[in-house]
């Protein structure tokens, strides 16, 4: 499986104008450099930069990180799927591990178990913004140059709508939920169901869900929750973590609210499976309620 590069923007250097000179001769003010201007413009869109290094020996990108207490080297690879870590450090963690799971990236195919990062920082970007765990593959990381701790693939980069400037060595992230809000912004009526295999329309006024203030208000004839949330990408679909608006996101212990959500958009459709769901469905003896939104008008 692998991600599009539809969002990984990558940015080369740009010639700089000549600086006006002024009616009264003085000096011109000395001229904004490209790269400080993209910075300030992608940080108005929401963006966290990221400083980059290139390590000579290989010519490859890598970061500085941080998963808990400890600090850890990422090399930058956008040919991989999954994003990785090095199997000792994930022992050292003591992070679960998974099942077996294969990716392909610059070293081609590798073999590894999936692990689930927690509280990963990279530089001032927090990806506990996003979900509190990044899925990873645990692979011995130990021959590939420079030895990282980890290795970043498109599976962060996809989602988070990755700007790569290149020249003034930064990378930019921003969470998936400040990307994808623009298209949930706003009040959606429910229109059809299907409860345990069981389908049926509402009538008018029956149910809505409303996206306001970073915020998700679900109402119906029993009354109105309001929650804060967050945007996992599952490639055509979201994950939906629901938690208390009150709740600190980034504070350890953190835990959403029970109950989960996968949420699909499709134009100025949307919907929602609720309970705890798998695949995106509500089939009979699955106990899942898929809700078919449109937005009102």
């Amino acid at each position: 499986m692998s991600y599009p590069l539809r969002l990984l923007v990558v940015l080369f250097a740009l010639f700089l104008a000549p600086p006006a000179v002024g009616a009264d001769d003085k000096p011109p003010a000395k001229p904004e450099k490209p790269g400080d201007a993209r910075r300030a413009a992608l940080e108005r869109a929401g963006y966290t930069p990221v400083p980059l290094a290139v390590e000579p020996r290989h010519l490859a990108f890598s970061g500085d990180a941080v998963i808990g207490t400890e600090k850890v080297k990422f090399d930058l690879d956008s040919g991989a799927t999954w994003s990785s870590i090095d199997l000792k450090l994930a022992t050292r963690l003591k992070l679960k591990l998974g099942g077996e799971a294969a990716s392909l990236g610059l070293d081609g195919k590798q073999v590894g178990r999936w692990a689930y990062v927690p509280g990963l920082k990279l530089g001032r970007y927090d990806t506990r913004k996003d979900f509190p765990n990044v899925p990873a593959q645990a692979v011995d990381l130990s021959g590939r140059p420079g030895a990282p701790g980890g290795v970043l693939g498109m599976e962060v980069f996809d989602p988070r709508a990755a700007v790569i400037d290149y020249p003034a060595r930064t990378m930019y992230l921003r969470p998936t939920f400040t990307t994808v809000w623009p298209r949930l912004e706003g009040k959606w009526a429910a229109v059809r169901y299907e409860f345990d295999g069981n389908k049926g329309r509402y009538k008018p006024g029956d149910g809505a869900v409303e996206f306001k203030g970073g915020r998700v208000r679900f109402t119906s004839k029993d009354g109105v929750k309001e929650w804060g949330f967050h945007l996992e990408d599952e490639l055509d679909l979201y994950r939906v973590g629901l938690f208390d608006p009150k709740a600190d996101e980034l504070a350890d212990g953190f835990r959403y609210a029970g109950g989960g959500l996968l949420l699909r958009l499709n134009g100025d459709t949307l919907s929602l499976v609720m309970g705890e769901p798998d695949e995106f469905g509500a089939p009979a003896g699955s106990g899942l309620l898929l809700v078919e939104y449109e937005r009102a008008k």
